[in-house]
């Protein structure tokens, strides 16, 4: 597995000139320090790519590394938008004001012009703020521009007004357009008018870990690895523990970390294990026979992109237990890979968890389809499909992007993933 701390830096004179473009790498979210786990999916991906990488993403207060994966930082002020529970809940709460929001996205766009200028391709993530500061540079400057839709960004279009303008402008202002799921792409499209491929951020795949799910070693286990924020639905979990046959165990970090940890300390079934990382995470893994994803989309409506930890979850062979329509469709089966439960139905998923607990055979045989399925999103596999991606976007080059637009809202871009 790369690493940010061991992965080698490769740069496009060692690699292949004609496929490593300098890759401008624009975001919201990043890790602030090695034990943030906001946007780690996103690092992961940039530390497997054969690419030479430079960051845009927020500044952050403290002495933070100077770049991860090997590539560096170059920090714009956002006024801690896009810290906590995110850019979202910062605006919906009232932390952020308007005005902070427009001068942070104007901080994003100088920082990302400045890129623009050094850099081969842009890659944004989120098409709010990071695909329109895109699209903007690819206007002002010529550079391609490659943008990945996740959830929260095609949500916030959805439901303002000037929504589908900006999905337009947007769209006729990348030279590739992709999403983490169908559902996203979908969604897109429909304000847009422009159906991208799906590809995503990819995980780990340790072929030679096996997953004993031990029988007498210890007792069954049901775990949860999340963002501790509001729409988990890990307040309800915690309080189902009780009822399994078998130890709850919950990980991860964020703004509800103290209040979870608290219910977890006062259950006899629940334990709290905080945030986890690498072999950590994998070991805390291995020692589960169940994956609890009970996300119910976050309280003003958004509904889930693609969870890493769920792909990690499948990674590792355990059947994940989720609601219905809370996640993208293709991710979890029920009976094939995993259990689906009505939308709002505990005492259903609670007794889900229970069954596949006591069950040892439905179990394994449910995880054992899950990491098979899962090969779809194995990070080499991944960071192959964007590198070629990449390669073709800029193969096309700046006099193309000049001559007009490289691609109509009536283009459907192909999906990587067929």
């Amino acid at each position: 597995m790369h690493t940010p701390e061991s992965r080698a830096h490769v740069s496009p004179a060692k690699h292949n000139p004609k496929r490593a473009p300098t890759l401008a790498v624009i975001t919201s979210t990043w890790p602030r320090d090695p034990q943030d786990i906001a946007g780690r999916f996103l690092l992961d991906l940039v530390a497997a790519l054969p690419l030479r990488c430079e960051i845009v993403c927020p500044e952050h207060s403290g002495k933070g590394p100077p770049a991860f994966a090997g590539a560096p930082l170059f920090p714009f002020a956002h006024a801690g938008l896009f810290q906590g529970d995110g850019a979202l809940a910062s605006l919906a709460d009232g932390s952020v004001g308007r005005l902070g929001a427009v001068r942070s996205v104007a901080s994003m766009l100088t920082t990302a012009l400045a890129a623009s200028r050094r850099c081969d391709v842009l890659f944004s993530h989120w098409a709010v703020p990071g695909g329109l500061v895109g699209a903007l540079c690819r206007r002002f400057f010529g550079v391609p521009h490659v943008l990945l839709l996740h959830s929260a960004d095609v949500f916030w279009l959805e439901q303002h007004r000037c929504g589908p303008l900006l999905a337009h402008f947007i769209a006729d202002h990348c030279d590739a357009l992709c999403g983490v799921s169908s559902a996203v792409v979908e969604r897109f499209a429909v304000l847009s008018g422009r159906r991208g491929q799906v590809l995503g951020c990819g995980v780990t795949i340790d072929e030679q870990a096996t997953h004993a799910d031990p029988l007498t070693d210890h007792d069954p286990a049901v775990g949860c690895l999340s963002r501790l924020v509001p729409g988990k639905g890990l307040r309800r979990l915690v309080q189902l523990a009780d009822t399994l046959p078998g130890e709850l165990r919950v990980a991860g970090s964020g703004s509800l970390a103290t209040e979870v940890a608290g219910l977890c300390a006062a259950s006899r079934r629940a334990r709290f294990d905080g945030p986890l990382f690498g072999a950590d995470k994998r070991r805390w893994l291995a020692g589960l026979s169940v994956f609890a994803a009970p996300f119910t989309g976050m309280p003003w409506g958004q509904p889930e992109g693609l969870p890493v930890a769920v792909l990690e979850a499948q990674a590792a062979g355990l059947p994940v237990v989720a609601f219905a329509d809370a996640l993208p469709e293709e991710l979890v089966v029920d009976g094939h890979n995993g259990r689906l439960v009505a939308r709002g139905d505990w005492a259903g998923f609670a007794a889900v968890l229970a069954e596949l607990l006591r069950d040892v055979q439905q179990r394994r045989s449910l995880g054992t389809q899950a990491r098979i399925d899962v090969g779809a999103h194995e990070i080499g596999r991944v960071a192959r499909a964007w590198t070629e991606l990449f390669g073709d976007v800029v193969s096309r080059g700046r006099s193309a992007i000049r001559a007009g637009p490289t691609c109509g809202r009536a283009r459907q871009d192909a999906s990587l993933d067929d």
